[in-house]
C-alpha cells in the first residue's frame, strides 16, 4: 500500500516520537525479582509481606509467553548491585528465591537504598502464595561474569560514584579511568558500562564508546540498557537492520521495559515488518493502554497491512489517550478524516 508523504515522514520519525510519549524511564537501578504473578491479589499479598519486613518494593507489569499479563514483585531499588545482592541473600535466608536485575525506575520513585536489609524475622509465606508454587521466576541469563564478593562490588560502586562526580565536574579523563576500574571489578553491572559509554561519548570518542557497548553486551547480566544505546548509535549511522538485530537479540522480558519494546516496534515498522511491530504494540497496550503514541504505532501497522477498520479504531483510541504530542495528534486526525471520507 502506498503512503502519503506525510505518513512516510511520520514512519521515519516514529521511534523518537514514540519514545517521547512513553513515560520517562528514569535511571536503570538494581532490584531483586522474587516472583511474577498472574493474579494481582497474590502479588499484593507478597508485596505486603515484603513491606512488613522492611524491604523497599516495586511492581512492574510484564507479559508471559501466552500473552497474559503478569505482575512482577520486586524488592528495591538499590543504589548498586552489591546492595541488591545482599538483599537477595537476605531474601533467600527467609525462604524466597529471586534474581538480581535492573529496571528503569522513575526518579521520583527511587529510594536509593544502600544498607543491607535486616528483616526482623523469617518471612513466612502461605502455601498458596509461595513464590515457587504460584509465580513465574525467570532464570538468570548466562553471562561472562564471574561470581564476585561483596567487597569487590562495593569497591566498584565507589569507583563509579567518584567517576560520576568527576563527570559532573567535566573531568572526563578521570571519569573514564574510574568507570574502567568499575567494569574491570564488576563487569556484570550494566549501569557501570553505561557510565563508561557516556563519558567516552562526552569526550568525543565514538570508536571507544562503541567498543564499550560491544563488550558490555557480552559481559553485563542485564544488557537491555546497553542494547538500546547501541541500537540508537547504529540507527544514527543508518544501520537499521543491525539496530533491530541488537534489540531483538538482547530483548528483556516482553513489556518489562516499555521504552525498549516501543523502540523495537517502531524500528521494525521502518523495516516494513508491520505484523511483528503490531504484535509488540498490542502487548504493550495491555500494560500501557493510555499511551497514545502506542495506539498510533498500532494504527500504522494495521493500515500498512490493509486493515482500515482496525486502523481507524486505533487512531481514534490514540486521540482519546493521554498526553499525545501535537505532531502525532495532527497525523491521527488527518488519517481519520481521510478514512472516513473514503467510506
Amino acid at each position: 500500500m502506498k503512503y502519503p508523504f506525510l505518513l512516510a515522514i511520520v514512519l521515519w520519525l516514529l521511534p523518537g516520537l514514540v519514545l517521547a510519549q512513553v513515560p520517562s524511564p528514569g535511571n536503570a537501578q538494581h532490584v531483586v525479582q522474587v516472583g511474577a504473578f498472574a493474579d494481582p491479589e497474590k502479588a499484593a499479598r507478597q508485596l505486603k509481606i515484603l513491606r512488613q519486613k522492611g524491604f523497599p518494593i516495586l511492581t512492574r507489569s510484564t507479559i508471559d509467553e501466552a500473552g497474559g499479563t503478569l505482575t512482577a514483585v520486586l524488592a528495591g531499588p538499590y543504589a548498586n548491585r552489591g546492595a541488591s545482592l545482599s538483599a537477595k541473600e537476605a531474601l533467600e535466608a527467609d525462604g524466597w528465591s529471586g534474581y538480581v536485575r535492573t529496571v528503569p525506575v522513575p526518579l521520583g520513585q527511587a529510594t536509593h537504598v544502600t544498607h543491607e536489609p535486616r528483616p526482623q524475622s523469617k518471612i513466612q509465606t502461605l502455601p498458596e502464595t509461595s513464590p515457587q508454587a504460584e509465580s513465574v521466576v525467570a532464570p538468570v541469563t548466562a553471562s561472562a561474569t564471574a561470581i564476585i564478593s561483596r567487597r569487590e562490588t562495593d569497591r566498584a560502586a565507589r569507583s563509579a560514584s567518584t567517576g560520576l562526580a568527576a563527570m559532573r565536574a567535566n573531568d572526563l579523563r578521570t571519569a573514564e579511568r574510574l568507570f574502567r576500574e568499575a567494569v574491570a571489578v564488576d563487569s556484570g553491572d550494566s549501569v557501570f558500562w553505561s557510565y563508561l559509554y557516556t563519558a567516552q561519548v562526552r569526550a568525543s570518542k565514538p570508536a571507544a564508546a562503541e567498543r564499550t557497548l560491544q563488550r558490555g553486551l557480552i559481559s553485563a547480566e542485564e544488557p537491555a540498557t546497553l542494547a538500546k544505546l547501541y541500537a540508537r548509535m547504529l540507527l544514527d549511522r543508518g544501520e537499521k537492520d543491525a539496530a533491530a538485530s541488537i534489540l531483538q537479540t538482547h530483548r528483556p522480558l516482553p513489556a518489562s521495559d516499555i521504552e525498549y519494546d516501543a523502540f523495537l516496534a517502531a524500528l521494525l515498522q521502518q523495516l516494513g515488518q508491520y505484523t511483528e511491530a503490531g504484535d509488540i504494540y498490542r502487548k504493550l497496550l495491555t500494560v500501557e493502554p493510555s499511551t497514545g503514541s502506542l495506539w498510533i504505532g498500532l494504527a500504522i501497522s494495521y493500515e500498512s497491512l490493509g486493515d482500515r477498520p482496525d486502523a481507524l479504531s486505533a487512531f481514534q483510541r490514540a486521540l482519546r489517550a493521554e498526553s499525545l504530542k501535537t505532531p502525532l495528534a495532527r497525523h491521527a486526525r488527518q488519517r481519520i478524516a481521510e478514512m472516513q471520507a473514503h467510506d
